[in-house]
């Protein structure tokens, strides 16, 4: 009998390891940090763009968000992003020219303080493509928050089709000042193409 229960005691003891040593050997059981969620179907994440359009009105600035699979590089401002891969944008208003705010952004077809009116990606984005590869994504929520120059980035939308978007991005965003090209145009959908 006491072998018995030696036996019952040590068995989940050694499950219990061998879970935990899984575990150790992905860091993220649940999927990557980075990474783009198409209905069931995951894209790795590997870099992210803010582009400052410049003030909406007094109250409030357009920052656009573009996140990117490691297919695309930004090499600068003036060219824009090149080659090719996996691409979510969001069109932001936040309170600073400089970066986005803290806080949970929600879809809102009227531009306000804390809301993105224009939200798209595309699976197989180039150079070539046309805006028809895109696909809008008309509802749901955008969560950011900001130590220094890190974000941590996380989303939950549904796209034209009715199909779940979600992910999450954490790391450094490269950063493009073009209030001043486009200062007279105040218009959605500005990313690149």
């Amino acid at each position: 009998m006491t072998n018995l229960f030696k036996v019952l005691l040590i068995v989940p003891l050694l499950f219990f390891y061998n879970c935990s040593d899984d575990d150790d050997n992905n860091p993220n059981p649940h999927g990557g940090n980075n990474v783009l969620r198409v209905g069931n179907v995951e894209y790795d994440l590997d870099a992210g763009l803010i582009e400052n359009y410049g003030a909406w009105d007094d109250e409030m600035v357009n920052l656009d968000l573009s996140l990117f699979s490691s297919g695309i590089n930004i090499s600068n401002c003036s060219s824009g992003p090149s080659g090719s891969g996996q691409v979510l944008y969001f069109e932001m208003f936040t309170t600073n020219e400089n970066y986005l705010d803290d806080g949970t952004y929600t879809y809102s077809v009227n531009p306000e303080l804390g809301t993105f009116d224009y939200a798209d990606y595309a699976l197989n984005w180039g150079d070539d493509m046309n805006e028809e590869d895109w696909i809008e994504c008309g509802s749901g929520s955008v969560s950011i928050e900001r130590s220094g120059s890190n974000y941590t980035i996380s989303w939950d939308l549904i796209d034209d089709n009715g199909i779940d978007i979600t992910g999450s991005f954490s790391g450094v965003l490269d950063y493009c000042d073009l209030s001043e090209d486009l200062q007279s145009s105040q218009s959605s959908k500005k990313r690149f193409k």
